[in-house]
């Protein structure tokens, strides 16, 4: 993944080199930076609810595609998602088996690149600095005047269109 940039350098979670404490590292950096030139900064914390659950199989694959991830690979990527189950245990007992018709598995390592693939995009064409650890985005701009308060609100903009377009639930705070 990190060969062929599958995953872009703004997301910290789940990546060899990368961590939560790399990731409010850089940032306490980009905020302190901000302080220190006496600059404004505004910060903008976005989650996916539910993330890992609400990824569709037919929407992962066209971005698989997109990244060159296709044929037998693509093919086993698909097969190992399509007719999945699940069932809940409470105190020794367990439900029935249930279809699980979205999502990625969780807790996996194939799960969670492929989560990591799914939203390596929802960067594009921002101009603020975006940090990702997982499912948890920020948006980290300097805040001088009105046209640099209007790029981070379309940012934002462009991050809940995002999360329309992949049917992704985003809380914004």
């Amino acid at each position: 993944m990190d060969k062929h940039n599958l995953i872009k350098d703004s997301q910290h979670g789940f990546r060899k080199r990368y961590s939560c404490a790399n990731n409010l590292l850089t940032f306490l950096e980009k905020v302190t930076s901000c302080i220190d030139d006496k600059m404004p900064v505004d910060t903008i914390y976005i989650d996916l609810a539910n993330a890992f659950d609400k990824v569709l199989r037919e929407r992962l694959v066209l971005k698989l595609k997109a990244r060159g991830i296709d044929g037998l690979v693509c093919n086993w990527i698909k097969a190992s998602l399509t007719d999945r189950q699940q069932r809940v245990c409470l105190e020794g007992r367990y439900s029935r088996w249930r279809p699980v018709w979205s999502g990625v598995p969780q807790r996996s390592v194939l799960g969670t690149i492929l989560f990591l693939i799914f939203i390596s995009d929802l960067d594009n064409g921002l101009s603020s600095t975006v940090l990702k650890f997982a499912n948890d985005t920020m948006l980290v701009r300097p805040v001088n005047n009105c046209t640099d308060g209007q790029e981070l609100q379309l940012d934002l903009d462009n991050v809940c269109s995002w999360a329309s377009r992949w049917q992704m639930k985003c809380k914004v705070m």
